[in-house]
């Protein structure tokens, strides 16, 4: 950590207790990890390029694993590990989506994402869209009728050089694959963006440092969340829509109140690619060489379990993983994608053993 980062850090620091921000630094936590590490339950294909992406969903009483790699997405059957099917393309995958009916990915050709979408099991793409867009990550919402877009808007070069534009949330219509909202405000580039709980709002976090939060029906921002001093690469909210979970580049997660904007948490040292809330609140943290669940992040933020270790991958460049809950609607496995110089896993761990 150079002087300028540290000092930074300090500021930082200083400005989150004197709003009365709860902080945690790394030395604490250490001292109240509690050592259950489950071992992984599956291991789940591997290719010759890191993964980029992981999604979930179920249908037909099955449960579905898409992963992007460089220039291939997977399906994999979630609970034996057979693959059900394989989509390659020349051209590097940016991201991934899965519905009960489709998966949904994004390449990138320059400025320029084409969106593809495929029926589950099938090799012919049953519809390919050039976005006018710069797509960065794509989920759907919770009933698979929309998708939200981090993106880059640029549809004129005159558009190009407005700052405001070039750093959107975009809102599509699933079936129809027509845009529905343009949701404006970001002053640099939307690095993740996903919907509430409820479906009725989107969350983004953007390298403006800032999170804010939306209405998907106006694209109106209702709310921007502040306190990180370096940019926000991902995102969430709790279940019951009172929570707002975010983590930095300098590893420091915030954990705002939805409502009022205030920092009620805040963890240092803790490196977040990725992040999600379990239905129970539990918020489940990964990057780097660890995956973290916080049983309770507001009563006890000290207290993080440590799910699962693949030391024997390596370091790990890249970690994204999700829940999935199949037809019960009760989540009980964690998948995440462990990268190392020439390989990834998925591994679906059970993420209630430990602490449920």
């Amino acid at each position: 950590m150079t002087s300028k980062q540290q000092q930074l850090r300090e500021q930082q620091l200083a400005e989150l207790e004197a709003a009365n921000c709860r902080v945690y630094t790394c030395e604490r936590l250490r001292l109240h990890n509690l050592p259950p590490q489950p071992a992984p339950l599956q291991r789940i294909g591997s290719a010759g390029a890191a993964a980029c992406a992981v999604a979930v969903a179920a249908a037909d009483g099955e449960e579905y694993i898409a992963s992007a790699s460089r220039h291939v997405v997977d399906i994999f059957h979630a609970l034996d590990g057979r693959r059900l099917c394989a989509l390659p393309h020349d051209r590097t995958i940016d991201a991934v989506a899965l519905s009960p009916e489709f998966v949904v990915y994004i390449m990138r050709v320059f400025d320029t994402s084409y969106v593809f979408q495929y029926a589950l099991g099938k090799t012919v793409a049953y519809r390919e869209v050039r976005a006018r867009h710069c797509f960065h990550s794509v989920e759907y919402s919770p009933d698979f009728q929309h998708m939200v877009f981090a993106a880059s808007y640029a549809e004129t070069e005159a558009e190009e050089r407005d700052a405001d534009r070039l750093n959107a949330v975009v809102i599509w219509d699933a079936c129809t694959f027509q845009p529905l909202q343009l949701c404006l405000g970001h002053t640099g580039p939307v690095a993740h963006a996903c919907f509430s709980a409820n479906g009725r709002n989107v969350l983004s976090s953007s390298q403006d440092r800032t999170v804010k939060l939306w209405t998907k029906d106006t694209g109106e921002c209702l709310r921007t969340y502040l306190g990180h001093k370096q940019p926000v690469l991902c995102c969430a909210q709790s279940p019951d829509a009172k929570l707002i979970a975010s983590g930095a580049l300098n590893q420091v997660i915030l954990v705002h109140d939805t409502k009022t904007g205030a920092a009620l948490v805040a963890i240092f040292c803790v490196r977040a690619l990725s992040m999600l809330f379990r239905v129970d609140g539990s918020l489940i943290c990964g990057g780097d060489c660890f995956v973290r669940v916080w049983p309770a992040v507001v009563e006890k933020p000290a207290e993080a379990i440590i799910l699962c270790t693949e030391k024997s991958v390596g370091l790990f460049s890249f970690l994204s993983f999700a829940v999935f809950s199949g037809v019960n609607l009760v989540p009980r496995f964690l998948v995440f994608f462990c990268s190392a110089e020439r390989s990834h896993y998925a591994i679906a761990s059970n993420c209630s053993r430990g602490y449920d």
